[in-house]
């Protein structure tokens, strides 16, 4: 089991990702990815993960919590 994964002893069999956890940056990027893709997020991969590595730098690190802020406030800038 990865360090980032947490199991629940209580439900048999289900993993927990928690929000606060650091994540390597490959897991990162590609759950940046995978957010982006769910939020509708028109950007070229490589300016994406230029500006979610800068993000992570400003804010909490690489965590899933920082990744989907950092996919919530794209989203918010695309709308207006």
């Amino acid at each position: 089991m990865r360090p980032s994964r947490r199991r629940l002893p209580w439900r048999s069999g289900l993993d927990c990702v928690s929000p606060y956890l650091t994540m390597s940056k490959a897991d990162y990027l590609a759950l940046v990815d995978h957010l982006a893709a769910r939020a509708g997020v028109a950007m070229s991969a490589e300016l994406l993960h230029a500006q979610a590595m800068t993000w992570e730098i400003r804010h909490a690190g690489r965590t899933p919590r920082t990744a989907q802020q950092f996919i919530a406030s794209l989203s918010l800038q695309e709308k207006q």
